[in-house]
Protein backbone atom coordinates (compact mmCIF):
# COMPACT_ATOMS: atom_id res chain seq x y z
CA UNK A 1 0.00 0.00 0.00
CA UNK A 2 1.30 3.45 -0.88
CA UNK A 3 2.03 5.55 2.18
CA UNK A 4 0.32 8.92 2.37
CA UNK A 5 1.63 12.29 3.48
CA UNK A 6 3.86 12.17 6.59
CA UNK A 7 2.34 13.12 9.93
CA UNK A 8 4.31 14.37 12.93
CA UNK A 9 3.61 12.76 16.30
CA UNK A 10 4.73 13.66 19.80
CA UNK A 11 4.79 10.97 22.50
CA UNK A 12 4.87 12.30 26.08
CA UNK A 13 5.84 9.31 28.23
CA UNK A 14 8.49 8.99 30.94
CA UNK A 15 8.94 5.22 30.34
CA UNK A 16 11.54 4.47 27.65
CA UNK A 17 10.30 0.89 27.22
CA UNK A 18 6.81 2.19 26.42
CA UNK A 19 8.37 4.53 23.85
CA UNK A 20 10.04 1.62 22.00
CA UNK A 21 6.84 -0.45 22.12
CA UNK A 22 4.78 2.46 20.78
CA UNK A 23 7.38 3.15 18.07
CA UNK A 24 7.25 -0.46 16.93
CA UNK A 25 3.48 -0.24 16.52
CA UNK A 26 3.81 2.96 14.52
CA UNK A 27 6.50 1.49 12.26
CA UNK A 28 4.02 -1.24 11.27
CA UNK A 29 1.39 1.29 10.12
CA UNK A 30 1.07 1.76 6.34
CA UNK A 31 -1.86 4.20 5.98
CA UNK A 32 0.23 7.21 6.97
CA UNK A 33 3.96 7.79 7.25
CA UNK A 34 4.49 8.90 10.83
CA UNK A 35 7.45 10.78 12.26
CA UNK A 36 7.58 10.19 16.02
CA UNK A 37 9.22 12.51 18.56
CA UNK A 38 9.60 11.33 22.14
CA UNK A 39 9.71 13.63 25.15
CA UNK A 40 9.66 12.21 28.72
CA UNK A 41 9.61 15.66 30.37
CA UNK A 42 6.10 17.25 30.28
CA UNK A 43 7.45 20.82 30.58
CA UNK A 44 9.85 20.34 27.66
CA UNK A 45 7.01 18.71 25.73
CA UNK A 46 4.86 21.82 26.16
CA UNK A 47 7.72 23.97 24.79
CA UNK A 48 8.04 21.65 21.79
CA UNK A 49 4.32 21.96 21.09
CA UNK A 50 4.69 25.76 21.16
CA UNK A 51 7.51 25.76 18.61
CA UNK A 52 6.71 22.72 16.44
CA UNK A 53 3.81 21.83 14.19
CA UNK A 54 2.55 18.43 15.37
CA UNK A 55 -0.42 16.56 13.89
CA UNK A 56 -1.08 14.40 16.97
CA UNK A 57 0.01 13.97 20.58
CA UNK A 58 0.12 10.64 22.47
CA UNK A 59 -0.01 11.42 26.18
CA UNK A 60 0.70 8.97 29.01
CA UNK A 61 -1.47 9.43 32.10
CA UNK A 62 1.31 8.54 34.58
CA UNK A 63 4.12 11.10 34.38
CA UNK A 64 5.89 10.99 37.73
CA UNK A 65 4.72 13.83 40.01
CA UNK A 66 2.12 15.05 37.50
CA UNK A 67 -0.71 13.25 35.76
CA UNK A 68 -1.83 13.37 32.16
CA UNK A 69 -4.91 15.48 32.88
CA UNK A 70 -2.74 18.34 34.16
CA UNK A 71 -0.54 18.13 31.06
CA UNK A 72 -3.62 17.87 28.81
CA UNK A 73 -4.94 21.12 30.26
CA UNK A 74 -1.62 22.86 29.47
CA UNK A 75 -1.55 21.44 25.94
CA UNK A 76 -5.04 22.78 25.20
CA UNK A 77 -4.01 26.23 26.41
CA UNK A 78 -1.00 26.17 24.08
CA UNK A 79 -2.65 24.58 21.02
CA UNK A 80 -6.35 23.86 21.23
CA UNK A 81 -6.34 22.37 17.73
CA UNK A 82 -3.82 19.58 18.47
CA UNK A 83 -5.61 16.20 18.87
CA UNK A 84 -4.51 14.28 21.97
CA UNK A 85 -4.88 10.54 22.67
CA UNK A 86 -4.58 9.60 26.33
CA UNK A 87 -2.62 6.38 27.13
CA UNK A 88 -2.90 4.59 30.46
CA UNK A 89 -1.66 1.37 32.01
CA UNK A 90 -5.05 0.49 33.46
CA UNK A 91 -8.61 1.19 32.49
CA UNK A 92 -10.40 3.85 34.54
CA UNK A 93 -13.86 5.00 33.47
CA UNK A 94 -13.69 8.20 35.52
CA UNK A 95 -10.35 9.24 33.97
CA UNK A 96 -11.68 8.25 30.54
CA UNK A 97 -14.70 10.55 30.87
CA UNK A 98 -12.66 13.38 32.41
CA UNK A 99 -10.00 13.30 29.70
CA UNK A 100 -12.64 13.37 26.95
CA UNK A 101 -14.36 16.32 28.65
CA UNK A 102 -11.04 18.17 28.69
CA UNK A 103 -10.50 17.68 24.96
CA UNK A 104 -8.82 14.30 24.44
CA UNK A 105 -10.06 12.50 21.33
CA UNK A 106 -9.51 8.95 22.62
CA UNK A 107 -8.51 6.95 25.70
CA UNK A 108 -6.42 3.79 25.11
CA UNK A 109 -5.22 1.10 27.56
CA UNK A 110 -1.60 0.16 26.90
CA UNK A 111 -2.09 -3.55 27.70
CA UNK A 112 -4.74 -3.79 24.97
CA UNK A 113 -2.77 -1.77 22.45
CA UNK A 114 -1.60 -3.09 19.07
CA UNK A 115 -0.68 -1.58 15.71
CA UNK A 116 -4.19 -1.95 14.28
CA UNK A 117 -5.94 -0.34 17.26
CA UNK A 118 -3.40 2.49 17.46
CA UNK A 119 -3.55 3.09 13.69
CA UNK A 120 -7.34 3.37 13.70
CA UNK A 121 -7.38 5.67 16.74
CA UNK A 122 -4.68 7.98 15.33
CA UNK A 123 -6.26 8.04 11.85
CA UNK A 124 -9.68 8.93 13.23
CA UNK A 125 -8.16 11.56 15.52
CA UNK A 126 -6.23 13.25 12.71
CA UNK A 127 -9.14 13.11 10.24
CA UNK A 128 -11.53 14.38 12.91
CA UNK A 129 -9.13 17.24 13.64
CA UNK A 130 -8.98 18.12 9.94
CA UNK A 131 -12.78 18.08 9.69
CA UNK A 132 -13.17 20.21 12.80
CA UNK A 133 -10.71 22.76 11.43
CA UNK A 134 -12.61 22.84 8.13
CA UNK A 135 -15.86 23.39 10.01
CA UNK A 136 -14.28 26.11 12.14
CA UNK A 137 -12.87 27.78 9.03
CA UNK A 138 -16.24 27.61 7.30
CA UNK A 139 -17.98 28.87 10.44
CA UNK A 140 -15.47 31.71 10.69
CA UNK A 141 -16.11 32.74 7.08
CA UNK A 142 -19.87 32.68 7.50
CA UNK A 143 -19.54 34.45 10.83
CA UNK A 144 -17.54 37.20 9.11
CA UNK A 145 -20.28 37.51 6.47
CA UNK A 146 -22.87 37.58 9.26
CA UNK A 147 -21.08 40.26 11.28
CA UNK A 148 -20.04 42.44 8.34
CA UNK A 149 -23.30 42.30 6.41
CA UNK A 150 -24.79 45.71 5.73
CA UNK A 151 -28.25 44.19 6.13
CA UNK A 152 -29.52 43.40 9.63
CA UNK A 153 -29.51 39.64 10.38
CA UNK A 154 -31.03 38.22 13.56
CA UNK A 155 -31.38 34.77 15.11
CA UNK A 156 -34.55 34.38 17.18
CA UNK A 157 -35.78 31.64 19.47
CA UNK A 158 -39.32 30.38 18.94
CA UNK A 159 -40.60 32.91 21.51
CA UNK A 160 -39.37 35.73 19.27
CA UNK A 161 -36.45 36.76 21.49
CA UNK A 162 -33.13 37.76 19.94
CA UNK A 163 -30.38 35.22 20.68
CA UNK A 164 -27.84 36.41 18.11
CA UNK A 165 -27.50 39.41 15.83
CA UNK A 166 -25.05 41.44 13.78
CA UNK A 167 -24.07 45.09 14.38
CA UNK A 168 -26.33 46.30 11.55
CA UNK A 169 -29.32 45.02 13.54
CA UNK A 170 -28.42 47.10 16.59
CA UNK A 171 -28.04 50.15 14.35
CA UNK A 172 -31.43 49.55 12.71
CA UNK A 173 -33.21 49.23 16.06
CA UNK A 174 -31.34 52.16 17.60
CA UNK A 175 -29.97 49.96 20.37
CA UNK A 176 -26.58 49.46 21.97
CA UNK A 177 -24.97 46.06 21.36
CA UNK A 178 -25.36 45.08 25.03
CA UNK A 179 -29.10 45.84 24.94
CA UNK A 180 -29.97 43.57 22.01
CA UNK A 181 -29.85 40.04 23.47
CA UNK A 182 -33.21 38.91 24.82
CA UNK A 183 -35.09 41.78 23.16
CA UNK A 184 -38.57 40.76 22.03
CA UNK A 185 -38.55 41.54 18.33
CA UNK A 186 -42.32 41.99 17.93
CA UNK A 187 -42.28 45.06 20.17
CA UNK A 188 -40.25 46.92 17.54
CA UNK A 189 -42.82 46.46 14.77
CA UNK A 190 -45.66 48.93 14.22
CA UNK A 191 -48.25 46.31 13.29
CA UNK A 192 -47.69 43.71 16.03
CA UNK A 193 -50.67 41.46 15.07
CA UNK A 194 -49.38 41.24 11.47
CA UNK A 195 -45.87 40.36 12.67
CA UNK A 196 -47.21 37.69 15.04
CA UNK A 197 -49.26 36.18 12.20
CA UNK A 198 -46.20 35.93 9.92
CA UNK A 199 -43.93 34.75 12.75
CA UNK A 200 -46.31 31.93 13.67
CA UNK A 201 -46.59 30.97 9.99
CA UNK A 202 -42.78 30.79 9.81
CA UNK A 203 -42.68 28.48 12.85
CA UNK A 204 -44.91 26.10 10.86
CA UNK A 205 -42.44 26.16 7.97
CA UNK A 206 -44.47 28.44 5.68
CA UNK A 207 -42.82 30.92 3.30
CA UNK A 208 -42.38 34.32 4.90
CA UNK A 209 -40.02 36.15 2.56
CA UNK A 210 -39.96 39.74 1.32
CA UNK A 211 -42.70 41.01 3.63
CA UNK A 212 -42.97 44.80 3.64
CA UNK A 213 -43.37 45.91 7.26
CA UNK A 214 -42.82 48.99 9.41
CA UNK A 215 -40.77 49.19 12.59
CA UNK A 216 -39.78 51.94 15.01
CA UNK A 217 -36.32 53.33 15.70
CA UNK A 218 -36.23 55.99 18.42
CA UNK A 219 -39.64 57.28 17.40
CA UNK A 220 -38.84 57.18 13.68
CA UNK A 221 -40.86 54.84 11.48
CA UNK A 222 -38.82 52.73 9.05
CA UNK A 223 -40.00 50.51 6.20
CA UNK A 224 -38.24 47.15 5.87
CA UNK A 225 -38.45 44.01 3.79
CA UNK A 226 -38.58 41.14 6.27
CA UNK A 227 -37.68 37.53 5.45
CA UNK A 228 -37.88 34.73 8.04
CA UNK A 229 -36.83 31.09 7.83
CA UNK A 230 -37.24 28.26 10.34
CA UNK A 231 -33.97 26.46 11.12
CA UNK A 232 -34.66 22.99 12.52
CA UNK A 233 -31.78 21.47 14.51
CA UNK A 234 -31.23 17.92 15.78
CA UNK A 235 -29.03 18.65 18.79
CA UNK A 236 -30.06 22.19 19.69
CA UNK A 237 -33.31 24.14 19.88
CA UNK A 238 -34.93 25.22 16.64
CA UNK A 239 -34.55 28.89 15.80
CA UNK A 240 -35.65 31.44 13.23
CA UNK A 241 -33.31 33.35 10.96
CA UNK A 242 -34.51 36.85 10.13
CA UNK A 243 -33.13 39.10 7.41
CA UNK A 244 -34.21 42.74 7.28
CA UNK A 245 -33.63 45.12 4.40
CA UNK A 246 -34.18 48.79 5.21
CA UNK A 247 -35.99 50.24 2.20
CA UNK A 248 -37.06 53.48 3.89
CA UNK A 249 -34.88 55.64 1.64
CA UNK A 250 -36.13 53.84 -1.45
CA UNK A 251 -39.76 54.28 -0.39
CA UNK A 252 -39.13 57.95 0.36
CA UNK A 253 -37.44 58.39 -3.02
CA UNK A 254 -40.38 56.71 -4.78
CA UNK A 255 -42.77 58.97 -2.92
CA UNK A 256 -40.75 62.06 -3.82
CA UNK A 257 -40.69 61.02 -7.47
CA UNK A 258 -44.47 60.54 -7.49
CA UNK A 259 -45.04 63.89 -5.83
CA UNK A 260 -42.58 65.59 -8.18
CA UNK A 261 -44.41 64.05 -11.13
CA UNK A 262 -47.71 65.31 -9.71
CA UNK A 263 -46.27 68.80 -9.31
CA UNK A 264 -44.88 68.70 -12.82
CA UNK A 265 -48.26 67.61 -14.16
CA UNK A 266 -49.95 70.31 -12.10
CA UNK A 267 -47.56 72.91 -13.49
CA UNK A 268 -48.35 71.95 -17.07
CA UNK A 269 -52.06 71.85 -16.26
CA UNK A 270 -51.88 75.23 -14.52
CA UNK A 271 -50.19 76.89 -17.48
CA UNK A 272 -52.76 75.40 -19.85
CA UNK A 273 -55.64 76.50 -17.64
CA UNK A 274 -54.17 79.97 -17.24
CA UNK A 275 -53.93 80.36 -21.01
CA UNK A 276 -57.25 78.74 -21.92
CA UNK A 277 -59.32 80.37 -19.16
CA UNK A 278 -57.74 83.78 -18.68
CA UNK A 279 -58.22 84.80 -22.30
CA UNK A 280 -62.01 84.29 -22.37
CA UNK A 281 -62.21 85.53 -18.78
CA UNK A 282 -60.54 88.77 -19.83
CA UNK A 283 -63.09 89.09 -22.64
CA UNK A 284 -65.90 88.58 -20.12
CA UNK A 285 -64.50 91.29 -17.84
CA UNK A 286 -64.11 93.72 -20.74
CA UNK A 287 -67.64 92.95 -21.90
CA UNK A 288 -69.01 93.63 -18.42
CA UNK A 289 -67.29 97.02 -18.38
CA UNK A 290 -68.82 97.80 -21.77
CA UNK A 291 -72.28 96.67 -20.67
CA UNK A 292 -72.08 98.74 -17.49
CA UNK A 293 -71.62 101.85 -19.59
CA UNK A 294 -74.51 101.00 -21.92
CA UNK A 295 -77.17 99.40 -19.72
CA UNK A 296 -79.24 101.70 -17.52
CA UNK A 297 -78.36 101.34 -13.86
CA UNK A 298 -80.80 99.58 -11.63
CA UNK A 299 -80.63 97.61 -8.42
CA UNK A 300 -81.05 94.36 -10.33
CA UNK A 301 -78.37 95.07 -12.98
CA UNK A 302 -75.89 96.24 -10.31
CA UNK A 303 -76.46 92.99 -8.41
CA UNK A 304 -75.77 90.84 -11.48
CA UNK A 305 -72.76 92.92 -12.58
CA UNK A 306 -71.30 92.65 -9.05
CA UNK A 307 -71.89 88.90 -9.01
CA UNK A 308 -70.08 88.45 -12.34
CA UNK A 309 -67.17 90.70 -11.30
CA UNK A 310 -66.68 88.97 -7.92
CA UNK A 311 -66.65 85.51 -9.46
CA UNK A 312 -64.35 86.65 -12.25
CA UNK A 313 -61.87 87.92 -9.66
CA UNK A 314 -62.22 84.63 -7.75
CA UNK A 315 -61.35 82.66 -10.88
CA UNK A 316 -58.36 84.96 -11.52
CA UNK A 317 -57.16 84.50 -7.92
CA UNK A 318 -57.62 80.73 -8.16
CA UNK A 319 -55.50 80.59 -11.32
CA UNK A 320 -52.81 82.71 -9.65
CA UNK A 321 -52.79 80.41 -6.60
CA UNK A 322 -52.56 77.38 -8.85
CA UNK A 323 -49.60 78.82 -10.75
CA UNK A 324 -47.83 79.83 -7.53
CA UNK A 325 -48.35 76.43 -5.91
CA UNK A 326 -46.86 74.50 -8.80
CA UNK A 327 -43.83 76.57 -9.77
CA UNK A 328 -40.52 76.48 -7.88
CA UNK A 329 -40.27 79.55 -5.72
CA UNK A 330 -37.17 81.73 -5.60
CA UNK A 331 -35.63 81.43 -2.16
CA UNK A 332 -33.63 84.06 -0.30
CA UNK A 333 -31.48 81.97 2.02
CA UNK A 334 -30.34 83.17 5.42
CA UNK A 335 -29.19 81.36 8.56
CA UNK A 336 -32.24 80.79 10.75
CA UNK A 337 -32.40 79.65 14.36
CA UNK A 338 -35.15 77.02 14.43
CA UNK A 339 -36.55 78.03 17.82
CA UNK A 340 -36.76 81.67 16.76
CA UNK A 341 -38.42 80.78 13.44
CA UNK A 342 -41.07 78.65 15.17
CA UNK A 343 -41.82 81.32 17.79
CA UNK A 344 -42.25 83.98 15.09
CA UNK A 345 -44.56 81.70 13.11
CA UNK A 346 -46.70 81.01 16.19
CA UNK A 347 -47.31 84.74 16.67
CA UNK A 348 -49.44 84.65 13.50
CA UNK A 349 -51.46 81.73 14.88
CA UNK A 350 -51.89 83.21 18.37
CA UNK A 351 -55.35 84.70 17.75
CA UNK A 352 -56.71 81.48 16.24
CA UNK A 353 -55.34 79.44 19.15
CA UNK A 354 -56.93 81.80 21.67
CA UNK A 355 -60.25 82.03 19.82
CA UNK A 356 -60.59 78.25 19.56
CA UNK A 357 -59.20 77.72 23.07
CA UNK A 358 -56.52 75.35 21.81
CA UNK A 359 -53.78 74.33 24.25
CA UNK A 360 -50.28 74.88 22.86
CA UNK A 361 -47.42 72.63 24.03
CA UNK A 362 -43.92 73.63 22.89
CA UNK A 363 -40.70 71.68 23.35
CA UNK A 364 -37.67 73.36 21.82
CA UNK A 365 -35.20 72.35 24.55
CA UNK A 366 -33.53 69.64 22.47
CA UNK A 367 -32.81 71.93 19.55
CA UNK A 368 -30.72 75.08 19.30
CA UNK A 369 -29.67 74.39 15.71
CA UNK A 370 -29.65 76.66 12.70
CA UNK A 371 -30.72 75.89 9.15
CA UNK A 372 -30.23 77.70 5.86
CA UNK A 373 -33.68 78.82 4.73
CA UNK A 374 -35.93 81.48 3.26
CA UNK A 375 -37.34 82.46 6.61
CA UNK A 376 -40.56 84.09 5.40
CA UNK A 377 -41.53 81.32 3.01
CA UNK A 378 -40.78 78.62 5.57
CA UNK A 379 -42.91 80.46 8.14
CA UNK A 380 -45.77 80.45 5.62
CA UNK A 381 -45.42 76.69 5.13
CA UNK A 382 -45.30 75.99 8.88
CA UNK A 383 -48.22 78.35 9.55
CA UNK A 384 -50.30 76.56 6.93
CA UNK A 385 -49.75 73.25 8.73
CA UNK A 386 -50.57 74.82 12.12
CA UNK A 387 -53.79 76.41 10.80
CA UNK A 388 -54.89 73.07 9.33
CA UNK A 389 -54.20 71.46 12.71
CA UNK A 390 -56.24 74.10 14.56
CA UNK A 391 -59.17 73.66 12.16
CA UNK A 392 -59.03 69.87 12.61
CA UNK A 393 -59.43 70.08 16.42
CA UNK A 394 -62.49 70.57 18.56
CA UNK A 395 -62.74 73.90 20.37
CA UNK A 396 -61.63 73.83 24.03
CA UNK A 397 -60.40 70.22 23.69
CA UNK A 398 -57.64 70.63 21.15
CA UNK A 399 -53.94 70.19 21.99
CA UNK A 400 -51.34 71.42 19.52
CA UNK A 401 -47.81 70.11 20.12
CA UNK A 402 -44.77 71.57 18.40
CA UNK A 403 -41.26 70.26 19.03
CA UNK A 404 -37.89 70.16 17.35
CA UNK A 405 -34.84 67.94 17.79
CA UNK A 406 -31.45 67.31 16.26
CA UNK A 407 -30.24 63.93 15.06
CA UNK A 408 -27.03 63.46 13.15
CA UNK A 409 -26.75 66.28 10.66
CA UNK A 410 -30.48 66.93 10.53
CA UNK A 411 -33.14 69.00 12.28
CA UNK A 412 -36.62 67.53 12.78
CA UNK A 413 -39.76 69.61 13.42
CA UNK A 414 -42.88 67.81 14.68
CA UNK A 415 -46.31 69.46 14.54
CA UNK A 416 -49.05 67.25 15.97
CA UNK A 417 -52.70 67.61 16.94
CA UNK A 418 -55.43 65.51 18.53
CA UNK A 419 -57.97 66.36 15.85
CA UNK A 420 -60.15 64.30 13.54
CA UNK A 421 -57.21 62.59 11.83
CA UNK A 422 -57.10 61.04 8.37
CA UNK A 423 -57.43 57.58 6.86
CA UNK A 424 -54.90 56.02 4.48
CA UNK A 425 -56.69 57.25 1.36
CA UNK A 426 -56.60 60.85 2.58
CA UNK A 427 -52.90 60.54 3.46
CA UNK A 428 -52.11 59.18 0.00
CA UNK A 429 -53.61 62.25 -1.71
CA UNK A 430 -52.77 64.83 0.95
CA UNK A 431 -50.30 66.84 -1.14
CA UNK A 432 -52.14 66.40 -4.44
CA UNK A 433 -53.33 69.68 -6.01
CA UNK A 434 -57.06 70.44 -5.57
CA UNK A 435 -57.41 67.72 -2.92
CA UNK A 436 -59.29 69.08 0.09
CA UNK A 437 -61.90 67.94 2.61
CA UNK A 438 -62.71 71.53 3.55
CA UNK A 439 -65.91 73.04 2.22
CA UNK A 440 -64.14 76.31 1.35
CA UNK A 441 -60.69 74.90 0.59
CA UNK A 442 -59.02 75.04 -2.82
CA UNK A 443 -56.75 72.08 -2.12
CA UNK A 444 -53.62 74.06 -2.95
CA UNK A 445 -52.36 74.97 0.55
CA UNK A 446 -50.51 71.74 1.31
CA UNK A 447 -49.29 71.52 -2.28
CA UNK A 448 -47.59 74.87 -1.69
CA UNK A 449 -46.26 73.63 1.68
CA UNK A 450 -44.74 70.59 0.02
CA UNK A 451 -43.25 72.77 -2.71
CA UNK A 452 -41.63 75.14 -0.19
CA UNK A 453 -40.21 72.33 1.98
CA UNK A 454 -38.76 70.34 -0.93
CA UNK A 455 -37.30 73.50 -2.49
CA UNK A 456 -35.37 73.85 0.78
CA UNK A 457 -34.00 70.33 0.27
CA UNK A 458 -36.19 69.10 3.12
CA UNK A 459 -38.65 66.25 3.50
CA UNK A 460 -42.12 66.12 4.98
CA UNK A 461 -43.74 63.00 6.45
CA UNK A 462 -47.27 62.65 7.81
CA UNK A 463 -48.69 60.12 10.25
CA UNK A 464 -52.36 60.12 11.07
CA UNK A 465 -55.10 57.96 12.51
CA UNK A 466 -58.79 58.61 12.09
CA UNK A 467 -60.26 60.05 15.26
CA UNK A 468 -56.90 60.37 17.03
CA UNK A 469 -54.97 63.10 15.28
CA UNK A 470 -52.17 63.91 12.87
CA UNK A 471 -48.42 64.54 13.08
CA UNK A 472 -46.36 66.35 10.43
CA UNK A 473 -42.59 65.76 10.59
CA UNK A 474 -40.35 68.11 8.63
CA UNK A 475 -36.65 67.37 8.19
CA UNK A 476 -33.93 69.83 7.11
CA UNK A 477 -30.15 69.77 6.86
CA UNK A 478 -28.51 71.36 9.88
CA UNK A 479 -26.31 74.34 9.10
Amino acid sequence: MTKLKSKRLLLIDDDEDDFFITKSYIDDITTYQYSLDWEPDPNKAIKKIKTSDYDLCLLDFRLGPVNGLEVLEKIKKVDDRLPVIMLTGKGNAEIDVKSMEMGAVDFLIKSNLNATLLERSMRYAIERSIHIEAIKSSHSKYRDVFLNSGDPILILNLEGEIIDFNPSSAELFGKKINDMSGLKIKERFVNIPLFEEKFNACKKGKDTSQLEMELMNEGQKLTVLCSMKLQENQNTDDHIQMLLNNISKRKTAEKLIRQAENLSLTGRLARTIAHEIRNPLTNIELSIEQLKSEVPKSEETEMFFGLIERNSRRIQDLITDLLNSSKPSELKYTKCLIEELLDEMLLFAEDRLTLNKIKLVKDFTACDAMILADKEKLKIALLNIVINAIEAMENEKGILKISCKEKGGYVFIDISDNGIGMDQDELTHLFDPFYSKKLKGTGLGLTAVYNIVTNHGGTIEVESEKGKGTCFTLCFDKE
